[in-house]
Parts: C-alpha cells; sequence; structure tokens
C-alpha cells in the first residue's frame, strides 16, 4: 500500500483515539456580552471570536479543534510555495491564515460582512498578509442573493428556513480566476457548491477543493458538483480528500 494513502487513511483512527480522551468543551456562555471575545488556537494558528458570532455547534467545534480540521491537515499537502489560492467562503479566516503560511499569495473571498474584521483579526493575530474581499462569487458581475442564518456557517446563497434574504455585491467567478489566476481554488459555500461550477472553464487551476454539505445539498447536490467538475476536466483525488473535503486535480490527457 502507498505510503501516503496509508497515511490518510490512519489519520481519522488517530483523531478518533485523541477525541475520546479529550475532556468535553466547557459550556456554551449564553449569557455572555456579545462583545466578549474567546480565544482559540487549533493547528498552532490563534483565534479570537466575538460571542455574537458563536453559536452552540461553532462553540463545540472550535473547542473540539474539529473547525475545518481536514482542510487544515490538506493543505501542506496542497499547495506550492509559489501557488496563489483563491478561497470562496472565507468564515472566520483560519484556512486563509493557514493557507497564507504556505503559499506566495492568498485571495479569500467572504460575504457576511460580521466575519470580515473577525478574519481580519486572525490574519493579524497569526503575522499573515490575506487580500480580504467582501462579495458573493457566483456566475455573474452585481448584486447577488444572500441568505444570512444566525449560526455564520449556515448562511449561503441557497435559501432555507431561518434566514434573512440580503442584496450584497456579487462577483463572478469567471472574473475573479482571470484577475488573481490562482493555481488553487477552495470553495466552502455551505450547500451552494450545488450549483457553483456549473458551466464554469477554471481556466489556470491544478487543483479545487470543495467542501461538501449532504444536509444542505443530498447526494443529487454532490454528483451535480462532480458532473460540473468533471465536464471542466478536473477529477476527484482521494489521496488529497478527507472526509466532506474533497480535492479535484486537473486530468492530463
Amino acid at each position: 500500500m502507498h505510503a501516503q494513502t496509508l497515511d490518510t487513511r490512519l489519520r481519522p483512527v488517530a483523531r478518533a483515539l485523541r477525541d475520546a480522551l479529550r475532556p468535553g468543551p466547557p459550556p456554551f456562555p449564553q449569557d455572555a456580552p456579545p462583545d466578549r471575545t474567546f480565544a482559540f488556537r487549533l493547528a498552532g494558528l490563534r483565534l479570537e471570536v466575538p460571542r455574537a458570532v458563536l453559536g452552540p455547534d461553532t462553540w463545540r467545534a472550535l473547542n473540539d479543534r474539529t473547525y475545518e480540521r481536514n482542510e487544515l491537515d490538506l493543505l501542506p499537502r496542497l499547495l506550492r510555495p509559489d501557488d496563489t489560492v483563491l478561497e470562496v467562503g472565507a468564515a472566520l479566516g483560519l484556512v486563509s491564515a493557514r493557507a497564507a503560511q504556505l503559499a506566495r499569495r492568498v485571495v479569500a473571498v467572504e460575504a457576511n460582512a460580521d466575519l470580515l474584521p473577525i478574519a481580519r483579526r486572525t490574519h493579524a493575530l497569526n503575522g499573515v498578509e490575506v487580500e480580504l474581499l467582501h462579495a458573493v462569487v457566483g456566475h455573474t458581475e452585481g448584486e447577488a442573493d444572500f441568505h444570512l442564518h444566525r449560526e455564520f456557517w449556515a448562511s449561503s446563497t441557497a435559501a432555507r428556513p431561518d434566514t434573512r434574504h440580503l442584496r450584497l455585491p456579487g462577483r463572478a467567478l469567471s472574473a475573479l480566476l482571470a484577475e488573481i489566476r490562482p493555481e488553487v481554488l477552495i470553495v466552502d459555500v455551505e450547500g451552494g457548491e450545488v450549483s457553483f461550477f456549473e458551466a464554469e472553464a477554471l481556466p489556470g487551476l491544478r487543483q479545487v477543493v470543495v467542501e461538501l454539505h449532504r444536509w444542505a445539498t443530498g447526494l443529487a447536490g454532490i454528483a451535480r458538483v462532480f458532473a460540473d467538475l468533471g465536464a471542466a476536466g478536473f477529477a476527484y483525488d482521494p489521496e488529497l480528500s478527507a472526509g466532506q473535503v474533497v480535492t479535484f486535480g486537473r486530468a492530463e490527457a
């Protein structure tokens, strides 16, 4: 068995053992003031997150160190020192901070304006430079729909219950790719991935990393992501994928 494949298969086992021995997270600070900030450290990276954007699920993931874990584990094997990276769905800035430690240039896009100062703080705390843009990324330029949820990770371009509809600045993925010219594209858009790659050519990319959200898209939506990326010339790479975070490499003829 290939050593890298063996390492990939054993990593979840080691995590499960480590997690079983780790004490549970502290109680969720339900009554803390909205501006109270809580500090976390994940994969050697520092975060400071205000209570205003913390919900029980995010609190648990940050304390358990499972928040964005798969992406953080994969990035050192994906990125090269001379890479330019485009991340769509920056959230708290953790993945872009790690990418900036490994790559030459990182541009991160986030639609939720409440998360922008948190992401900037994450970048500053970790001494990295990331170009942070406020926009909804889709197929066209101009205003775009965004559905804001009280749990920031459930906000998306896809409409669902308990969200607030907003019209925000929109950027076309094709335009961003032409301007930034990344080698690696990272997409975490909470269900919006189902139509994200439709009819997109994706020029210049070596790899595309997507976090899948079966709870939002169903298996049919996941099949659509695979089909659209296949049509653009990309193939699923199991050795650079983990759980719901999947990597596609450009398939060479």
